[in-house]
């Protein structure tokens, strides 16, 4: 028996993408992935959660219509992943495309969150 419910699972995914959006990395060296299941670890440690994070996360990796989008769901955004943590998040076209990804992010997860998407 699941200990969540999709729609539970898609809201605390949310939670996470809007306050990695709000208070920005807690982890600067790693991307949206790490930071997020991260979060997910310390506010409810669920191996459930976590794959869910992981399962779903690649789905709208591949929605993600953006000239910076790589299409691999392992390094999303096209570019030097292996860059300085102000340039992963603060500063440059490649930050600028991490934050428009979690942007996409948190419109998915919204949808999954109010059930408008399986």
């Amino acid at each position: 028996m699941s200990q969540f419910t999709k729609q539970e699972m898609a809201q605390a995914v949310l939670n996470a993408l809007l306050v990695l959006k709000e208070d920005g990395p807690v982890t600067g060296e790693v991307g949206i992935c790490t930071n997020v299941a991260d979060m997910l670890d310390d506010e409810c440690d669920s191996l459930e959660l976590s794959r869910y994070w992981e399962n779903t996360r690649d789905i709208a990796f591949e929605n993600w219509d953006d000239p910076a989008a790589s299409g691999c769901p392992c390094f999303p955004i096209e570019g030097n992943y292996m860059v300085k943590p102000r340039e992963m998040w603060v500063e440059g076209e490649y930050a600028a495309a991490r934050w428009r990804l979690v942007d996409h992010l948190i419109l998915h997860f919204t949808a999954l969150a109010k059930g408008r998407v399986q």
